[in-house]
């Protein structure tokens, strides 16, 4: 019995909260359809667990994903960093290699490959990110070179400007406020909208990041929220005929890069969404 525990792959995912994901039985449901000796584990955690997780995950896992609050704070514990994870100062995967704990940032290509589904790689004029997160700073940094102009906005708005200094710093015009209509709608109309926080999410599913009227003008919205699938904001931006593409699509371009390299597998992107579908709320109304 514990010769078949040993050649299990562990892998699995760090956060607070994590009730909403839908990772779980998404990477599980490919393990079992594909024969892959291999497990996936949600690891709800508060933060001074972080490091102790850390020194557990180096002996027992085979590596595990990083999502909110903890994108940031796990490079400390790292014992190296993918470039691109290093550049944009966010982890939200970690391969174990023989003890040595790697961290890279999926989130990009999965960002990336996101949009790029949406018909989205062009340059914009305007674009506003919700949220100064991991998921945030990749879809900002993943914008450099495709738009002008990039408002930030976060609840505080601290958060904000400071992912807006390190912007500026890479010739971005950036600037970081306080989510606050009234101070939003002094930077609109924008052409992008991209919810990188956690409103909308289970259980605040009733409520959109930004209000109807900011929608109205925007020729593309992004909500990183996949659970409900369709989000108040969703929602809004199918009232006002613009162009919507559901964060499930992101989750799911990571999974694919994230199985490369734990694994070395070679994953339809199509089947890991149907996988996800199968525990995913579908409508906001609905939570």
């Amino acid at each position: 019995m514990e010769d078949d525990e040993a050649s299990v792959a562990r892998l699995g995912i760090i956060g607070n909260p994590l009730g909403h994901s839908a990772s779980p039985h998404m990477y599980n449901r490919l393990f079992s359809e594909a024969r892959v000796e291999a497990v996936y584990e949600l690891y709800q955690i508060e933060e001074y667990m972080v490091e102790k997780f850390t020194r557990w995950a180096r002996i027992n896992m085979k590596g595990f994903n990083v999502t909110i609050p903890y994108k940031k704070l796990i490079m400390k514990y790292m014992d190296e960093l993918d470039e691109l994870a290093a550049s944009i100062g966010a982890v939200n995967t970690v391969k174990n290699n023989d003890g040595m704990l790697i961290g890279y940032n999926t989130d990009i290509v999965g960002f990336t490959r996101t949009l790029s589904r949406a018909g989205g790689l062009r340059e914009y004029d305007n674009v506003l990110i919700v949220g100064a997160g991991g998921a945030a700073r990749s879809a900002a940094y993943s914008l450099i070179g495709l738009t002008r102009k990039v408002v930030l906005a976060s609840r505080s708005g601290v958060t904000a400007e400071e992912l807006a200094r390190e912007l500026r710093a890479r010739g971005l015009e950036a600037v970081g406020i306080i989510n606050d209509d009234k101070r939003l709608s002094a930077y609109a109309p924008f052409d992008l909208i991209i919810n990188a926080s956690p409103v909308g999410m289970k259980p605040r599913c009733m409520e959109s990041p930004v209000s109807a009227d900011l929608v109205r003008d925007a020729e593309l919205v992004i909500d990183l929220v996949y659970n409900p699938l369709k989000t108040r904001l969703a929602s809004i931006a199918e009232d006002w005929g613009v162009r919507f593409i559901d964060g499930l699509w992101m989750l799911v371009y990571q999974g694919v890069e994230n199985l490369r390299l734990w694994l070395g597998l070679d994953v339809d992107p199509s089947d890991l969404r149907s996988y996800a579908l199968e525990v995913i709320v579908g409508d906001y109304r609905e939570c």
